[in-house]
């Protein structure tokens, strides 16, 4: 028997829900824990990390259940988002503990609170790597696979693979 999003969504939360709040300047630091975590330079990357943030309108941290906290709960990812009112394009960056549950579990989370938000389209570009993600992703919420742009990374990096979600228009 093949479940309906919803009924994977509801066995994916059976018993506690991933939350989001606006990120807060005292957030840098799991960024910054997160790629020494990780082995990174942590100077290096917080010049970049600082230029990348300054193109976002809004901030949001992604927090669900892990091990790695005192307490169980804390953050797992950040999304920076581009948006113009109708149009919005999520950047996430996981952080280096955050499980492939967490990140499925807050991503459905994230996309669930989004569509009803009021924004008319989410649009999600994607490399090949990440790719996989979203397909799974798919099966939680409508969100849909509309091509690939051959090269078509900004940063260089491959190919562009984009994702897009309708949402609830803004209300008139």
């Amino acid at each position: 028997m093949k479940l309906k999003p919803k009924q994977l969504r509801d066995r994916l939360y059976w018993n506690n829900r991933p939350g989001m709040r606006p990120a807060e300047q005292a957030d840098l630091k799991w960024v910054m824990a997160s790629r020494a975590y990780a082995g990174e330079d942590v100077d290096e990357f917080m010049a970049e990390f600082e230029r990348h943030v300054a193109s976002y309108q809004e901030m949001v941290i992604l927090e669900d259940y892990n091990g790695k906290f005192g307490d169980g709960y804390g953050p797992v990812g950040m999304v920076g988002a581009i948006t113009n009112g109708y149009l919005y394009e999520p950047h996430v960056d996981w952080f280096s503990w955050a499980t492939p549950k967490n990140k499925i579990r807050t991503a459905v989370m994230f996309f669930q609170k989004n569509r009803w938000r009021g924004i008319g389209v989410i649009r999600v570009h994607a490399l090949q790597a990440a790719t996989a993600f979203y397909r799974r992703l798919a099966k939680y919420v409508p969100l849909y696979y509309v091509g690939k742009i051959p090269g078509g990374d900004a940063l260089g990096r491959g190919d562009d693979f984009i994702f897009y979600m309708k949402c609830r228009g803004p209300k008139p």
